[in-house]
């Protein structure tokens, strides 16, 4: 009897044990390389050259950027989501012998060759020479006037040949090769190089790309990527992307807004907007008039109609300063704190907090919303709120799943998922039953959950972890399939994409693409 038992115990063990799947083939017969596209720091640029259609710029940490000549418009960079080995670029070099393009890296060379659209290693020990202009030009240039600043296309100047820009308001230039911002910081140029529409590109140490048309001697700045943060979170506010993070060093950082539209990226520092605390941001939400910044210190308001700024912490009534995650619904923001649950009344912009005590010291992870009430994960598990009928219900999850501290919470439809270092479960409110995963090769901490068309996401320090319920299957992402790191923090739906904020940049996943099967 004692063994029938056993062997039911072992048969039921293996029946509900679950494989998460990984990805086995080659990358590049398996995706396109727009269906992983990456953004990481890259305001220091290594390194420019010029093929036939782009202006190529190395930077330290961000790849690639590419400037299309013909479009006058930004491309996607390429990074180690487009194959390359690392986003550390020492020096990138277009041959026109075989009409390749070619990176030095910590990990060797690779070569990008365009019929074959992604990146590969090289088998080459050197890279090939950079252009030069032809013998002709540069002996006309040779005979010059000394006040003419016309050069020979593929012309690097030095910094003593360049004339005294004219800048925007936002820098001054000084002759030596170098400017200041207006917060009275020192950017140096790098490596630059003219192209043949008599374009002068430069890199800088700190700020990106800068470009000056040689006849209106106008140097303008051309930022392209994140600052040096590592990303948290993202917010979408139609062409807007707010995105925000925490700080990598003293040089520039802050909260971003990336204008996709227009290719315009801003960075707004805390060290020189009094009205911003810390710009190291957990969680971003809005509506139409605010953006909202859970932030180490304080929860900052952004109101769009008025471009004002405003924190607010424990001296306007929060519970606690360290604000994890904020949401709105209607005209409320809640804000969930390390000490304690809060919320914002959008239209007075007053800060209240529940009358019972019961979540009072209790750190919120994450809220969630049902369109009645709002739901949170705790520290001591998962509570619903009613703020208006001042009601506070503690939920016992009835799942192979410890109650202890939830990280992540997300509604789909009738059931509420929660997630912690343990595992993943779901209460289905309708037939009152709750299902966990207790067989599930994996283990990672969880930090947030998302949902699509019939799909759940999951990010975790193990990368991005999804769950088809119609086949009951599940798959890891990681770096081999393009995620630019495996260490995930929050997901952001964006109809067939999925933006995903990691440790080292912001990566699109085209989750959904015809005739690809994940």
């Amino acid at each position: 009897m004692v063994k029938i038992i056993l062997f039911l115990l072992l048969t039921t063990q293996i029946l509900s044990s679950q494989v998460v799947h990984q990805l086995t083939a080659d990358r590049f017969t398996h995706y396109k390389i727009d269906d992983w596209i990456s953004y990481a720091p890259a305001l220091e640029i290594t390194s420019i050259d010029i093929d036939e259609n782009y202006i190529y710029f190395g930077s330290r940490s961000g790849g690639i950027l590419r400037y299309n000549k013909f479009e006058d418009s930004w491309e996607f960079p390429y990074t180690t989501s487009s194959g390359l080995r690392s986003n550390v670029i020492y020096q990138v070099v277009y041959n026109l012998d075989d009409g390749f393009l070619y990176a030095k890296t910590p990990a060797g060379i690779d070569v990008y060759k365009p019929a074959e659209k992604f990146w590969q290693p090289s088998s080459r020990l050197y890279l090939p020479a950079k252009r030069n202009p032809e013998k002709s030009e540069f002996e006309n240039f040779l005979k010059r006037d000394k006040n003419s600043y016309r050069f020979p296309v593929y012309y690097r100047p030095t910094n003593r040949e360049l004339p005294d820009f004219f800048t925007e308001r936002s820098f001054i230039y000084h002759l030596g090769g170098y400017v200041f911002d207006h917060y009275n910081r020192q950017f140096n140029f790098t490596d630059r190089i003219v192209d043949s529409w008599q374009r002068f590109w430069v890199g800088t140490d700190g700020i990106g790309p800068m470009m000056a048309e040689l006849d209106h001697i106008r140097l303008e700045s051309m930022p392209q990527s994140i600052p040096n943060i590592s990303p948290r979170d993202i917010f979408i506010d139609d062409d807007i992307y707010w995105i925000g993070g925490f700080r990598h060093s003293h040089s520039v950082g802050g909260i971003t807004r990336w204008d996709r539209k227009n290719d315009d990226w801003q960075y707004i520092e805390a060290s020189f907007v009094p009205q911003i605390y810390k710009d190291d941001i957990f969680a971003i939400t809005g509506n139409e008039q605010y953006v909202l910044f859970a932030t180490i210190l304080g929860l900052t308001v952004y109101d769009k109609k008025k471009d004002k700024w405003k924190t607010y912490d424990i001296k306007e009534g929060l519970e606690g300063n360290r604000i994890l995650d904020v949401i709105i619904q209607g005209d409320t923001a809640y804000v969930a704190t390390q000490y304690g649950l809060n919320w914002l009344d959008l239209l007075s912009m007053k800060i209240y907090e529940p009358s019972q005590t019961i979540l009072d010291n209790v750190q919120i992870n994450q809220l969630a919303h049902d369109g009645e009430v709002l739901w949170a994960a705790t520290r001591f598990g998962l509570y619903s709120i009613d703020p208006f009928k001042d009601d506070i219900t503690f939920y016992s999850s009835r799942a192979v799943l410890p109650d202890y501290n939830p990280t992540a919470i997300e509604i789909v439809k009738d059931q509420i998922w929660i997630a912690n270092k343990y595992g993943i479960a779901y209460w289905n409110r309708s037939s009152d039953q709750w299902r966990s995963f207790p067989g599930l090769n994996f283990q990672g901490e969880i930090r947030d959950i998302a949902f699509t068309k019939n799909i759940l996401w999951f990010a975790t320090d193990r990368g991005l972890l999804r769950y088809n319920p119609d086949k009951n299957y599940w798959r890891l992402y990681d770096e081999k399939d393009g995620l630019i790191s495996k260490n995930v923090f929050h997901l952001d739906p964006d109809g067939r994409h999925l933006w995903i904020s990691t440790e080292k940049g912001i990566t699109s996943f085209r989750w959904r693409r015809k005739g690809r099967i994940d």
